[in-house]
């Protein structure tokens, strides 16, 4: 059976979407962005490694999605 008081799936979704939206459209982007250029210039391995590892995740979804 399902509880009154626990919200649906997508209900639970669409409010944390919701949340995280005004927190993104609260953020200071350039102190992100300094923050960012920082932690690059303290971690190089890091930073390549987390780059390289990204890239590899968007070219492995792209191709996915055309096949």
């Amino acid at each position: 059976m399902l509880d009154e008081k626990e919200p649906l799936a997508g209900e639970s979704s669409a409010k944390a979407f919701e949340e995280f939206k005004e927190r993104l459209e609260g953020r200071d982007w350039k102190k992100t962005m300094d923050n960012v250029k920082d932690y690059i210039k303290n971690n190089p391995g890091k930073a390549i490694l987390i780059g390289a590892a990204a890239g590899f995740l968007v070219g492995y979804l792209v191709r996915r999605a055309r096949d």
